[in-house]
């Protein structure tokens, strides 16, 4: 008996397979038309029951195939030197690429404004006045407008 070809022994493998998908649906509409009430775990065993009467050799050594490509390192992938360069480019360094937690502090302060030097409340202390008398206790600088 001479070995089948390859091909040969994949339309026999389908072929199985295919009886076994045919035996495993068969048993499940068997089972629907009894109106059988089984789990699924039973039509599941029932199932891979059928599938595993398969006659299938696994691990059978198959043609020789063409010699394939190597890659060669350094030409069609990075050598673990140009990976390190690389990395060593794009990490981002604390303190030139982002700021540290001491200028960012620092940052906070120099930015927060200040009342009396960046705003103030309330009136400059020139203080326009309009009434029929004048202010009890003006400041210099006070102006007031008769009605």
């Amino acid at each position: 008996m001479s070995p089948l070809s390859p091909q040969s022994r994949l339309l026999q493998v389908l072929e199985k397979f295919q009886k076994a998908q045919s035996l495993a649906s068969s048993a499940i509409e068997e089972n629907q038309k009894n109106r059988q009430e089984k789990s699924v775990t039973e039509q599941l065993i029932q199932a891979l029951t059928a599938i595993g009467q398969m006659d299938m050799r696994r691990w059978e050594k198959g043609d020789k195939g063409d010699s394939g490509f190597t890659p060669v390192k350094g030409k069609d992938y990075f050598t673990d030197e140009e990976i390190e360069a690389f990395l060593r480019k794009v990490t981002p360094v604390k303190g030139i690429d982002y700021l540290t937690q001491e200028e960012i502090e620092d940052f906070l302060i120099e930015s927060t404004p200040l009342k009396g030097r960046d705003y103030h409340d309330g009136m400059s202390g020139n203080t326009i006045s309009v009434g029929k008398t004048p202010p009890l206790y003006p400041n210099s600088g006070d102006v007031w407008f008769a009605e």
